[in-house]
Order: structure tokens, then C-alpha cells, then sequence
């Protein structure tokens, strides 16, 4: 083996001094390396299978959780359903509107013609029942034809049935079908008096619209629009 260095002293001077084997040291050095590679390669493949159980075994148990949350969570939806379809027909306004739009959001994700129809007639049983915001949402039918043979005159029927409970919402369909004329006769007195008391209500589309409809009325149309949105003001709640 050769040897790292090796101890000479000078023939002529007599000073000692020590002389590296280049071809000892790149040995050794190679031999270290080989150590180094073989020690780190041990280590991993002692590591790695555990660690690979570990994030399997975590992996299986967060779907393990998330399948149990699912089920739960579509157990209640069902659950309530159920509850909902029970007190519909029974004749609970509330809960035919609440069903209506569970049918209906049920046909957005599916496609299903049959929830859409099932979705609509809930909704007319709820909207007879007197439920102010099914009232609104067949009026919104009627209007856009979903679902529905488009009938501005049916639209604006079930937006005033609304309106007369309050509803916000129907109002503002009426000031925009009596600004156009759709379904009835154009007027822009009624369009303001529907928009003011839209405003009046919190629906922020309406008031833009109101103002519209202001910088085309006389100031004598807008008195009369503004007297009688006072006094109808009075009769809804």
C-alpha cells in the first residue's frame, strides 16, 4: 500500500522535510468519497420506505375523513329534503319555496329537465300560498321565459302580488317593465313611483334606474310621481 508521506533529509544541507504521495492522497481521497456515497445511500434506503408509509398512511386517513364528511353532509342535505317535502305538502309556503330552489339548483348542476318542472310547480304552490318571494321568482320566470313561455302580462301579475307584500325586488321589475312598457302600458310616473319605493326598500338597482327615469319627467310628472309614491307608501308593508 502506498504510503501518505514519507520523511528525507537533505544530502547537503542535512534539513529534514516531508514529501506527500500524490497517488496515496487521490486514493484516499476517492476511498472517503466511496464512503460518504455508500453511508448516504444506507441511510435513505432505510428512511424512505417509512417515510413513504407514513404519507400513504396519512393520505388514507384524510380520505378516510373526507368520505365520512361527505356522507355525512349528503346525509343531512337528504335528511333535509325530506323535512322539506313533508311540511310542502302540507301546504307550508316557506318550505315549497325553500324545496323550489333546492329543484332548482339541483337541475343547474345535473341538467335534469325533470327537477326544473318539479322546481316550477312548487314554486306556483308556494307563490298561490301567498309567499311573497316565490310571487317575485315567477314573476322573474314570466319575465326572462325560463322554464316558461315568456308573458310579460303573467311577469308583471305576479310582481305586483309581490310588490303589495313589500317585496323590494318585484318592485323594481314593475318600474322597469312600466319604463319600457312591457306587459303594460308605458309610463314613466308608475316607472318612478316603483323605483323610489324600491329605493326605499334597499334594492340598489333601483336606484340608479330612478334616476333615469327623473331626467326624463316634467316637474310637474315628478310631483305627481312623488305624491304618490307617499301615498302608497302607506299601504305596503
Amino acid at each position: 500500500m502506498h504510503r501518505l508521506k514519507a520523511r528525507f533529509t537533505c544530502n547537503n544541507c542535512g534539513t529534514r522535510f516531508v514529501a506527500y504521495d500524490p497517488v496515496s492522497v487521490a486514493l484516499h481521497g476517492l476511498s472517503a468519497v466511496f464512503v460518504v456515497i455508500f453511508v448516504g445511500t444506507l441511510l435513505r434506503s432505510v428512511s424512505e420506505p417509512t417515510s413513504d408509509q407514513s404519507l400513504r398512511a396519512a393520505k388514507l386517513e384524510a380520505e378516510a375523513s373526507e368520505d365520512a364528511l361527505s356522507a355525512s353532509a349528503s346525509n343531512a342535505i337528504n335528511m333535509n329534503l325530506e323535512s322539506l317535502k313533508t311540511s310542502a305538502s302540507e301546504g307550508d309556503s316557506d318550505a315549497q319555496y325553500r324545496l323550489a330552489m333546492a329543484l332548482f339548483r339541483e337541475y343547474k348542476i345535473s341538467g335534469d329537465s325533470a327537477a326544473q318542472t318539479d322546481a316550477i310547480v312548487m314554486l306556483r304552490d308556494a307563490a298561490n300560498n301567498g309567499h311573497s318571494s316565490a310571487q317575485s321568482e315567477m314573476g322573474d320566470l314570466f319575465f326572462e321565459g325560463r322554464g316558461v313561455v315568456q308573458d310579460f302580462v303573467q311577469a308583471s301579475d305576479w310582481y305586483k302580488k309581490a310588490a303589495s307584500q313589500g317585496y323590494a325586488e318585484a318592485m323594481y321589475g314593475l318600474g322597469k317593465m312600466s319604463r319600457s312598457g312591457w306587459g303594460m302600458e308605458v309610463s314613466l310616473v308608475d316607472a318612478y313611483v316603483w323605483l323610489n319605493l324600491a329605493s326605499a326598500r334597499g334594492e340598489s338597482r333601483a336606484l340608479q334606474a330612478r334616476q333615469e327615469v327623473l331626467s326624463q319627467l316634467s316637474s310637474t310628472q315628478l310631483a305627481d310621481a312623488q305624491l304618490k309614491s307617499r301615498e302608497l307608501d302607506k299601504t305596503i308593508p
